[in-house]
Parts: C-alpha cells; sequence; structure tokens
C-alpha cells in the first residue's frame, strides 16, 4: 500500500470521525476539530495542535505523520475549504470547565433517572433561552455523554 505525506485536505475527518472526536464529540456530524487554515491553505487538527502532553496523547492516538493511504481520494488533488464542510459544520462544543464539573458529577451516587429528568430540564431552559430545539438537544446528548463516561461501572451496574 502506498502512504502519502498528510496533504491537509480534510477528506479522512470528514467522512469518519476517529476515535478521539467520537469520545469528545458524541452528537457532531463532523469533528469540530477539524480547521481550515487560511495561512497554509489545508485543514488541521485542533487536537493534534493542543500544547504538552495532552497533545502527545492525541498525536499518538492519532497517528499524526504517519501519513495518508487514501489514493483513490480525489480531494488530495485540490486541497481547499470544503462548502460541505461549512454547511455541514454544525456542533455545540462543551467548555472544558463544564466537562470537569460533569465528570464529577457523574461519578456520584445519583440515579439515572434524576439525570435524566435533569438533562430534559435544562434542554427546556435552554429552549426558554433562545436556543433551537435541535441545538439544545444536542447539548443535551454531550451531557449525557460526559456524565455516562464518568460513571464507575458498579454505579452502572447499581442503578
Amino acid at each position: 500500500m502506498n502512504v502519502d505525506e498528510c496533504n491537509g485536505c480534510g477528506f479522512c475527518c470528514y467522512k469518519a470521525k476517529c476515535v478521539a472526536a467520537a469520545r469528545l464529540y458524541p452528537a457532531a456530524e463532523i469533528c469540530p476539530a477539524l480547521k481550515w487554515t487560511e495561512e497554509k491553505k489545508r485543514y488541521v487538527c485542533d487536537l493534534m495542535q493542543l500544547p504538552g502532553n495532552l497533545g502527545e496523547i492525541y498525536r499518538k492516538e492519532l497517528y499524526a505523520g504517519e501519513g495518508c493511504c487514501m489514493n483513490l481520494n480525489t480531494w488530495r488533488k485540490v486541497v481547499q475549504k470544503r462548502r460541505e464542510i461549512e454547511l455541514e459544520h454544525k456542533t455545540v462544543i462543551i467548555p472544558k470547565i463544564f466537562q470537569m464539573f460533569l465528570a464529577s458529577l457523574g461519578r456520584e451516587w445519583i440515579s439515572q433517572d434524576a439525570l435524566y429528568l435533569a438533562i430534559m430540564g435544562f434542554q427546556q431552559n435552554l429552549i426558554k433561552d433562545g436556543y433551537i430545539e435541535e441545538e439544545a438537544k444536542e447539548i443535551g446528548i454531550l451531557v449525557a455523554h460526559y456524565l455516562k463516561g464518568n460513571r464507575p461501572s458498579i454505579i452502572k451496574d447499581f442503578m
């Protein structure tokens, strides 16, 4: 198999989210970490751009520098900002501090029912505050994801 250097065409991230994106942005159709850089005239992954150990972990997890094996990918030939991505790139990113709160809350002995009702109430409050229903639902899905992902197995099994 011929492996070429990644040229930042965005094809992989657009067509299928990586494991990190699926974990961090479960409700997003297209990874919100995929960013077009006008300066470099290519897409970059914001996760891989993070400084320090966290960025290094993402670079290892996402095989940074390993190249592209999508030889039949026509996007490689013309690297440009894709209109499809601009139109479909709709997602909500939960701020890190709120993610930390949700992780702490997820570790508490709170019933699934109570968490579900709290999320539903939160979604209704978002709608009252001007969010469209689809956005409120997406935020609710993300909140549930962070809560569920941080629940110890003993709590999951108990509830």
